[in-house]
């Protein structure tokens, strides 16, 4: 039987990181990122993007 993948949907605050920690680094297979977690209005970087790269 395939298993399925595990994804998430990774959101821009800290507290969504912080409840999902485990997730994210242990157990998800793929992440989406919506385009709000990177990037503000102005298609400027937001402090999403810093924290995802210093993950």
């Amino acid at each position: 039987m395939i298993r399925p993948l595990v994804g998430i949907a990774l959101q821009p605050e800290e507290v969504f990181f912080e409840h999902n920690r485990e997730l994210i680094e242990e157990r998800a297979e793929l992440f989406e990122v919506t385009p709000e977690t990177l990037w503000d209005s102005r298609c400027q970087p937001t402090d999403g993007y810093q924290r995802l790269l210093q993950r």
